[in-house]
């Protein structure tokens, strides 16, 4: 079992609480989510406004995840290239590829 110098859980509920910033990121908020034994924290970050949830458990892998909303600027091409894959007009090997 980890001291709780090494639980990251620990760590992060002593780093991460609400209403503080951490690292030029203000701490919103904190839950508990069970189904994952873990610690969820919600942090945005001061200048540019970009959010980051954080989940906090004792797993030792690591892992990470970005992602930019992306609003396309007019619902044309978008999604019938990604339908028509594979078709003779939207070649493509696999219509699994990207």
């Amino acid at each position: 079992m980890p001291t709780p110098s090494t639980d990251p859980r620990a760590a992060a509920a002593a780093l991460l609480v609400p209403g503080t910033t951490c690292h030029g990121f203000a701490v919103e908020r904190c839950e508990t989510v069970p189904e994952l034994d873990s610690d969820a924290y919600v942090l945005r970050h001061t200048a540019s406004g970009a959010r980051l949830l954080y989940l906090a458990c004792d797993d030792e892998n690591k892992a990470f995840a970005i992602g930019f909303k992306t609003p396309p600027a007019d619902s044309t091409g978008v999604l019938s290239t990604r339908c028509c894959a594979g078709r003779p007009s939207f070649p493509s090997r696999s219509r699994l590829s990207t």
